[in-house]
């Protein structure tokens, strides 16, 4: 059956686990709600992150319901905070900006999220780094370190400048944690980074 979770908002995501439940996540007058959602039902909207403008946010799950949630924040951070969906009581860890990339960036956009069933993130994002220059950066959480990367992210594409806009990047992860990205960048070109 249909529900509207939210009104006068946008950029929704979703990302759903091993036991058919599911997160929605979304902007709204610069915050980010959710709903968890099952095949029956969704839980009240309830806010994430508030209190500086959010946007382009991503959201993922693995199959045992651990969720990231990747997001541009007004202060042109890539931000991130997770929570596990199985658990009794969902408790969102506390936001981290996780794009420390020596001050490159003059604009941050299109982060997106990816989490392998042991718990391991990557994010990717795109930057522009000039006037008429444009990167993919990643940085990647271990679970077992709970370090982003020795808190460094990485500029993963290779072309020397000018190159053109990034549009349309795109990750995915495998249970196991292999990534992979792609985007478009310049006159149509189609580039893939293996990241792990």
């Amino acid at each position: 059956s249909n529900r509207v979770l939210g009104s006068g908002s946008n950029n929704v995501s979703l990302a759903i686990d091993g036991n058919n439940k599911a997160i929605v996540v979304w902007n709204y007058d610069g915050n980010i709600q959710y709903s968890i959602c099952n095949l029956t039902s969704c839980s009240a909207s309830a806010t994430l992150y508030s209190g500086r403008r959010a946007a382009d946010l991503d959201v993922a799950m693995n199959k045992n319901g651990v969720a990231a949630i990747a997001w541009v924040q007004q202060t042109n951070d890539i931000m991130i905070r997770s929570a596990n969906t199985a658990a009794e009581r969902l408790v969102w860890s506390s936001a981290v900006a996780i794009d420390n990339n020596g001050g490159f960036g003059v604009l941050l956009a299109s982060p997106k999220i990816g989490i392998d069933n042991n718990g391991n993130v990557i994010v990717v994002w795109a930057a522009t780094l000039g006037p008429l220059s444009m990167g993919v950066f990643a940085n990647q959480l271990g679970n077992k370190t709970n370090l982003w990367n020795n808190e460094t992210a990485q500029k993963i594409d290779s072309h020397p400048p000018p190159f053109h806009l990034v549009q349309g990047l795109q990750l995915a992860v495998s249970e196991s944690g292999n990534a992979v990205a792609v985007w478009e960048q310049g006159a149509g070109n189609i580039i893939a980074s293996v990241l792990r």
